[in-house]
């Protein structure tokens, strides 16, 4: 199962200097732009491959509704099953975990991918709890992950990315 990140990773987040302000007013959320990646996440789930969504949300009236809406507009072809939302500060590694647990036995052991931009997630990913193997993939987007950290795995362009994952994973 390949998890994406939606804030800074799938969509332009951070387009503006007072985001911080600005996302807990109705709209922050569902106007955001998307990157190429959103695309390529909607490509992955339209050919089959196990895709979910896994997203922190703040304390906002609007923030989980504005995401299941702009989820349904750029990224269709993953079903709302398929949407965790954690509260931010939240370990996505156990939410991740839970989730995979609603699959039952045949699941354990398998390979979890998280994309994501945010340098703490990946190491809660990278320590993650469970009969599973976790691999956080790191997202360069040009802001997040400036403080020269090294990741085994990470990508700047779709292009890196296909590559990565088709020739360090299972994705072909």
């Amino acid at each position: 199962m390949i998890f994406f990140d939606m804030d800074g990773t799938l969509a332009k987040f951070y387009y503006h200097p007072q985001y911080l302000e600005l996302m807990y007013e109705q709209g922050y959320f569902r106007n955001l732009q998307p990157y190429k990646l959103a695309d390529y996440a909607n490509n992955l789930a339209a050919s089959g491959i196990p895709v979910a969504i896994l997203s922190a949300c703040i304390d906002s009236p609007y923030c989980e509704q504005e995401k299941r809406a702009w989820l349904k507009q750029y990224l269709p072809a993953i079903d709302e099953n398929h949407y965790i939302f954690t509260r931010a500060g939240e370990n996505k590694a156990e939410a991740a975990r839970k989730y995979m647990e609603q699959f039952g036995e045949e699941c354990k052991g398998s390979n979890l991918f998280l994309v994501d931009d945010y340098g703490k997630n990946l190491e809660q990913w990278e320590n993650g709890t469970g009969d599973y193997r976790y691999f956080p993939i790191k997202y360069f987007n040009g802001i997040n992950g400036t403080k020269k950290k090294k990741y085994k795995y990470s990508f700047k362009t779709i292009k890196q990315f296909e590559k990565l994952i088709s020739t360090r994973f299972w994705v072909k």
